[in-house]
């Protein structure tokens, strides 16, 4: 099992996810991953199914660019 922590999605004046989208294109390419598991945990302000969709939709625009 691999496993890849951010503590946080957004610095100030950036795009959602946008500090780590390399990091999360190594870690998918090295590891060969093939399905993850999000966990919502500090998504304060919106649903867990919007926060878990909107981290999906940069996810999917990562492995894209892979």
């Amino acid at each position: 099992m691999q496993l890849l922590l951010l503590s946080n999605s957004t610095n100030a004046g950036e795009e959602y996810l946008g500090w780590p989208r390399e990091i999360l294109k190594t870690f998918i390419e090295k590891n060969n991953i093939k399905s993850c598991v999000f966990v919502p945990y500090a998504g304060v302000t919106v649903s867990w199914e919007d926060y878990t969709n909107r981290v999906s939709d940069v996810i999917d625009a990562v492995i894209m660019e892979a």
